[in-house]
């Protein structure tokens, strides 16, 4: 996760946004994880709702790329390489000068 919080932390002021939907069957395992990683990011507890919404994510770590406007623009599996997620973001910024 330390590569999710650099661009967290390099993108933070921009169009760009990084929220963690936890698949923990506990809430305390949820709090335990939050407490042990300190993420500089939102965190949420997934529900049917969430899981419905994102497709029903069956693999962690599942990626999705959102624009401003909640629009699921790109959905990956596994960990992405830091070089593919700044040129979605480049993507992503030239699409977002459209609105």
């Amino acid at each position: 996760m330390p590569s999710l919080e650099a661009l967290h932390q390099q993108h933070k002021d921009k169009n760009f946004g990084i929220i963690y939907i936890a698949n923990e069957q506990q809430l305390s395992d949820l709090k335990a994880f939050e407490k042990r990683f300190k993420p500089p990011y939102p965190m949420l507890w997934s529900h049917s709702k969430i899981q419905k919404n994102f497709g029903n994510p069956s693999a962690i770590p599942s990626y999705y790329l959102l624009d401003s406007k909640g629009v699921i623009l790109s959905y990956s599996v596994g960990l992405i390489p830091k070089k593919e997620i700044e040129k979605a973001l480049e993507l992503i910024d030239a699409k977002e000068s459209l609105y």
